[in-house]
């Protein structure tokens, strides 16, 4: 897939005609995410159309990061398509155009870099900004997808200019400009099929950067899976209760389905997290859970006597209930000879999970049993699947 991408950081704007709202963030925070964006898309062997060298465009550090970071590795195409045209490098330099743009990198790196000289005449008289219309319409007409970060009038002409094309537009507002201008005017619209769903627009209009809007954008434009799906396997267990059996439930799920889709909290949370948050986030993305149920797992008490099954704050108790409540599917797991807790012995919020078909996993037997599991989870993954994102493919 070939993706433009549009945008700058500029300190001021003196734009003549629609306004735009002032740039936000720092210069150092607006090349980290292009960076982060580039690393994303071109690990994936996606490409990039860039058309600019100044760096106060986004293409500059598109470039630049893709060569650092790739520059050893080899690829079918080469991830920067780079057109080459005739007007003004910038308006500091007007005599100067863009028909040599990374001449030096292209010396040292040409697995990286493939020219695409755009040999259209401008008209007589035309003025720099109209230079530039023609050669982003061109960039659009051959882009699979267009992402605008930041940027000026010249890359809000160009978003209308892409959407009207039937081009997928990606805006990200995080920067102000042109994104977010442009998602403003969204704003209230309901899900389109050229720009990402409403709810994720929201999220790309925020004012800070994180991880998530990383996934947004890889999700919006086809190349990963959408982040609010539920797709983790999340081992609810008490130590006391059946320690030994969940380690070994899930060093054979890891096997299937990879640490990075098990949730396992002795395994999962990193020294210094916030136990109680880590679970929440989980939770969220969750599509099964197993309730690893040995012969304490309702008696289990406190240091003062109290159950702690019956203690709202109880961890184990929050998980399951959490789980019962939403659209997660929940195993309970009985341990060797264990039968399914009684309902008089299950608060309020866990009573629905004596209804739940169990899965029995014995001593003897475990082999069977897991493969059984295994085959379980995978049916309801599965059955999940396939997304498709608003995007291009």
């Amino acid at each position: 897939m070939k993706i433009a991408i549009f945008g700058s950081w500029r300190r001021t704007y003196n734009q003549i005609g629609d306004r735009f709202l002032d740039n936000k963030g720092s210069q150092e925070d607006f090349i980290q995410v292009a960076q982060q964006i580039t690393s994303e898309v071109v690990s994936y062997g996606h490409q990039f159309i860039v058309a600019s060298d100044s760096d106060s465009t986004v293409d500059y550090h598109v470039v630049t990061h893709t060569i650092k970071q790739f520059a050893n590795q080899t690829f079918d195409s080469a991830p920067l398509v780079v057109v080459r045209h005739k007007a003004p490098r910038s308006s500091r330099t007007p005599s100067v155009d863009c028909s040599l743009i990374f001449e030096e990198e292209y010396s040292k790196y040409p697995n990286m870099i493939q020219f695409d000289h755009f040999e259209s005449e401008f008209e007589q008289n035309m003025n720099s900004s109209d230079q530039w219309t023609v050669v982003h319409d061109y960039i659009i007409d051959i882009a699979d997808a267009i992402i605008v970060l930041g940027g000026s009038s010249s890359s809000h002409r160009s978003a209308n200019q892409a959407i009207a094309k039937g081009k997928y537009v990606l805006l990200i507002g995080v920067f102000g400009g042109a994104g977010q201008e442009l998602l403003e005017t969204l704003n209230g619209i309901s899900d389109k099929p050229l720009v990402p769903q409403l709810s994720y627009r929201h999220t790309l209009a925020e004012n800070d950067w994180k991880k998530k809007h990383l996934d947004i954008v890889m999700y919006s434009l086809g190349i990963k899976d959408d982040p609010k799906r539920r797709h983790k396997i999340f081992i609810s267990y008490r130590r006391s209760d059946s320690a030994m059996a969940t380690g070994r439930i899930y060093d054979w799920l890891t096997n299937e389905f990879g640490s990075e889709n098990v949730f396992y909290d002795v395994e999962t949370i990193g020294k210094g997290r916030a136990f109680d948050e880590e679970i929440e986030a989980i939770l969220k993305v969750s599509a099964v859970l197993l309730a690893i149920i040995g012969d304490k797992w309702e008696t289990v008490t406190d240091d003062d006597e109290n159950i702690r099954l019956h203690d709202a704050k109880d961890y184990v108790r929050q998980e399951v209930a959490t789980a019962l409540s939403s659209d997660i599917l929940v195993i309970p797991v009985l341990i060797d000879h264990r039968k399914v807790p009684s309902v008089d012995n299950l608060p309020d919020d866990l009573k629905t999970l004596h209804k739940r078909n169990a899965h029995y996993m014995k001593s003897d037997t475990f082999r069977a049993d897991i493969i059984s599991l295994v085959q379980q989870i995978s049916d309801e993954l599965q059955s999940r699947l396939p997304l498709t994102p608003r995007s291009v493919q």
